[in-house]
């Protein structure tokens, strides 16, 4: 995986070509987490596709959440989640990867942007399953929502198909498990008269909790898997806490960081380069990574203009992340995207999540082909050019040997090492910058 670190990186400012984004993948399910201290918000997609009136979820949680901690979001905000921080495709022009030294600014982009209803009741079960209990009921969105208590999950399970949920019987060892390690269960089922007329989504249900393990719940996701599952997660932290990773289920890295010569769609090409990383077993791969603050802008690439960089903080707060600074018109973050693959038999662990600490930025990113940059990336899936690689050098430009020293603008690189590597310096804080992109 490419690393972008704090103030030793590519800086270079190329023009955003495209990104392999999470539409691109076929049965993946994507989810939004904050994790702030013990404070866990999860923020899940609905694409159902089916008539939404036998739409139901069905979620093992820590505690017994009330209105307060149950919202809808917008539909568009996983958009926004997947246009920010996909794989991308970037190309370079000599000029952009020689500039002239700026006079200052903030970097490459001197133009940075800086810009229920509820009825909560509590009840109990029905005689024919005295065993659950209803801790909660109330109405969110075009939800109407319970939370429940159980003992045993046979009873459970009855009760909820007995009032609309859909849960299959399979599902009764895995739910088993949860209630004896103390979880309620939250269910959620759609109320068609309550869709806005204008909304042809589902609204994203969004829940918060308190709990000191950090984890989600896939194996009873796996239930009626019909087999390779893909899940997509985008995590906020605070901004020093840094990036999310997967403690349980071992890390894959894609190849990247090279030419691609679009001898395929785009999306496919990255498609194989993910399926070769991972393989037949449960793995992940880090996507992007980056510790994202108002005061210091870099792009590499910078992405279509329409998404707000940093993030806007309404969609923030839409999420669940609190800013540390209230009073401030933008807020500092660490974006973690992470992609996991996954089968029903070998998903035998929920996830266990951890906070790494790690601030360093990083990103799934592929340069497109051009001669002149074959001194600078090998070719994806080939490797380097050995006999006369091309280089800007070939189309009449002179290296420019000078490094910034002042703070802002773009970086000014050296040549082409081939035994030292790629040195490519900028200066200041460029590991605490932001990018974003749009589908």
């Amino acid at each position: 995986m490419f690393v972008l670190f704090a103030g030793f990186a590519h800086a270079f400012c190329g023009n955003y070509v495209g990104e392999a984004g999470a539409e691109l993948v076929n049965t993946a399910s994507e989810v939004a987490v904050v994790r702030q201290g013990n404070h866990t918000t999860v923020t899940m997609a609905s694409d159902f596709e089916a008539d939404v009136s036998q739409f139901a979820v069905v979620i093992p949680v820590p505690e017994i959440l009330d209105a307060s901690s149950v919202r809808v979001v917008d539909p568009d905000l996983f958009d926004t989640l997947d246009q920010y921080s996909g794989p991308r495709l970037v190309a370079y022009s000599c000029d952009e990867l020689y500039p002239e030294p700026s006079s200052g600014g903030f970097g490459c982009r001197e133009n940075y942007l800086m810009t229920m209803q509820a009825d909560s009741a509590e009840g109990s079960a029905s005689d024919a399953y005295s065993d659950v209990a209803v801790e909660a009921r109330f109405i969110v969105g075009e939800y109407e929502v319970v939370v429940l208590s159980a003992e045993e999950s046979d009873a459970l399970i009855g009760w909820l198909n007995d009032s609309g949920y859909a849960v299959s019987t399979s599902a009764a060892s895995i739910m088993q498990e949860y209630l004896d390690a103390g979880s309620y269960f939250f269910a959620a089922k759609v109320d068609t008269e309550l869709i806005p007329p204008d909304q042809d989504m589902l609204s994203p249900l969004s829940f918060s909790y308190q709990a000191d393990v950090f984890s989600l719940p896939i194996r009873l996701g796996t239930v009626n898997s019909p087999g390779v599952q893909d899940l997509v997660i985008y995590a906020l932290t605070d901004a020093a806490e840094g990036r999310v990773s997967i403690s349980n289920y071992d890390e894959a890295e894609a190849e990247d960081e090279c030419l691609f010569r679009g001898e395929q769609d785009f999306g496919d090409f990255y498609e194989d380069r993910f399926s070769d990383a991972v393989g037949d077993e449960p793995q992940w791969v880090t996507e992007y990574g980056w510790y994202v603050t108002p005061w210091v802008a870099a792009c590499d690439p910078c992405p279509p203009t329409e998404i707000a960089e940093p993030m806007d903080i309404n969609d923030l707060t839409a999420l669940g992340f609190v800013s540390p600074d209230p009073s401030a018109p933008q807020a500092e973050y660490y974006f973690t995207r992470l992609r996991m693959r996954y089968t029903p038999q070998k998903a035998t662990e929920d996830l266990t999540l951890y906070i790494s600490g790690i601030t360093e930025n990083t990103q799934q990113r592929y340069v497109q082909y051009a001669g002149y940059m074959e001194s600078l990336f090998p070719i994806c899936t080939e490797g380097w050019v050995t006999d006369e690689p091309g280089s800007c050098a070939d189309e009449g430009w002179e290296y420019r040997k000078r490094i910034r020293e002042e703070e802002g603008g773009c970086a000014v690189v050296k040549p082409w090492d081939r035994t030292a590597g790629l040195t490519l310096v900028i200066l200041g804080l460029l590991g605490l910058a932001g990018m974003r992109r749009r589908r």
